[in-house]
Formats: structure tokens, sequence, C-alpha cells
């Protein structure tokens, strides 16, 4: 599956799109389909520090 994956802390030219492998999904839990997502300002200026 595609995930934006955070290695190091950053602005957002540290969030890197990649494939990882599906997580395993336990007892209770569920695996969600995102369709889109957003991030906003106040995000990108707490990332930058």
């Amino acid at each position: 599956m595609k995930a934006v994956v955070v290695h190091e802390a950053g602005g957002p030219e540290k969030l890197v799109h990649q494939e990882v492998p599906l997580p395993e999904i336990r007892e209770g839990w569920s695996l969600v389909k995102v369709m889109g997502f957003g991030i906003n300002h106040s995000e990108i200026f707490t990332r930058e520090g």
C-alpha cells in the first residue's frame, strides 16, 4: 500500500511517499482505505518548528 512516512523531524519536504506492506490486522481492529487527506497550515508550521 502507499503511505506518507516521516523518518525525521523537519518541514513538509521530510514527508516521504513510499510503498509499505499492509499492516497485520488484529482482532478488534479495522483497515480503512483513505481516499484523500489534507495538511493544514498550522501542521506545517508545527513541523517546521
